[in-house]
């Protein structure tokens, strides 16, 4: 799971939020969180209250999952039980890396933390307050 998050705002309006994607530049790095390992939530508590119109939250680190190796993945169709290797599922055919909210597949990460389309996440629940 996480190891390390970075939270990063930006208080310039801009037309569409692709602007900031490729420019490093336009954030500022608010604060850094070291998660110890089984933590389950992450508070990122500013010393000084900020002006922000954009947030951005960054994943720097992880921690290794040596159980992921033999990790069996549930279909998003059929919820039938595949093995990661290959990743199809045998009673339906259905790919079981798509994700499981928007139903795309990420071909360059076979299992992604975020999906790179929505923003889902099978592996955690992101509360915002």
């Amino acid at each position: 799971m996480i190891r390390t998050a970075v939270m990063y705002y930006n208080n310039k309006k801009v037309p569409a939020i692709v602007d900031l994607k490729n420019k490093p530049s336009m954030w500022h790095r608010a604060k850094s969180v070291t998660v110890p390992q089984g933590e389950t939530e992450i508070r990122f508590d500013l010393p000084l209250p900020i002006v922000a119109t954009n947030l951005m939250l960054e994943f720097t680190d992880f921690y290794e999952n040596v159980s992921a190796s033999v990790e069996t993945l549930q279909c998003p169709r059929c919820s039938a039980s595949v093995q990661a290797n290959p990743g199809i599922c045998g009673n339906c055919g259905e790919n079981v890396f798509q994700c499981h909210k928007c139903r795309s597949i990420n071909y360059d990460e076979k299992d992604p933390y975020l999906c790179n389309v929505c923003g889902f996440s099978k592996y955690a629940k992101f509360d915002i307050t």
